[in-house]
């Protein structure tokens, strides 16, 4: 059965490991944005936004939240990786490990857009520079997720239902309760 919404593949089960893209690979991704796509067979798409921090000619692979999320201790101040002297400035930044914006960044940072396009049988295809790492990272994910939804999809559809009823229960409650209040 093909996927019909973005909540059938649970999402944010795909996108909570993408911290950890920083340390295999130097990508910092975020979730920008999701869209809808005209194309039959389509169910949208999701725009990554993709930073790389350069230092010397080489990727950082860490950042305050990967340290946070394998419990480690935060960057210390003075940070190491901002705190250089001599640099030209160039524009004022945000440190990615110790979060204090700096006049002075020693690193050069990069931005790029990738846009996800994700079809309803939980294929995806990517348009990036860095298209194969995310290719890599990504589909396993979303054919895991598709699995499952295949797998629970009765159960999916049930409780969907029951919440989308719920809702409407309360919404109506509210309803009348604002009504039959005298101001």
């Amino acid at each position: 059965m093909p996927l019909t919404s973005f909540a059938d593949l649970s999402l944010a089960h795909i996108f909570e490991d993408l911290p950890f893209l920083v340390s295999s690979h130097g990508l910092f991704v975020d979730v920008h944005g999701y869209g809808n796509l005209a194309n039959e067979g389509d169910l949208g798409c999701i725009t990554l936004k993709v930073v790389t921090f350069t230092k010397k000619g080489e990727l950082l692979k860490e950042s305050r939240l990967l340290r946070k999320m394998q419990q480690l201790a935060p960057c210390v101040f003075p940070c190491t990786y901002c705190a250089e002297p001599g640099s030209a400035i160039v524009e004022a930044d945000r440190c990615p490990l110790c979060l204090a914006v700096c006049a002075i960044p020693c690193w050069t940072k990069t931005t790029s857009i990738a846009k996800v396009t994700v079809s309803t049988t939980g294929r995806i295809t990517i348009d990036s520079p860095h298209k194969d790492i995310l290719t890599a990272f990504l589909a396993p994910l979303f054919l895991a997720r598709t699995t499952h939804y295949e797998e629970h999809r009765e159960n999916i559809i049930r409780i969907s239902e029951e919440v989308d009823r719920k809702k409407a229960e309360m919404r109506k409650r509210r309803q009348h309760w604002q009504d039959s209040d005298p101001v």
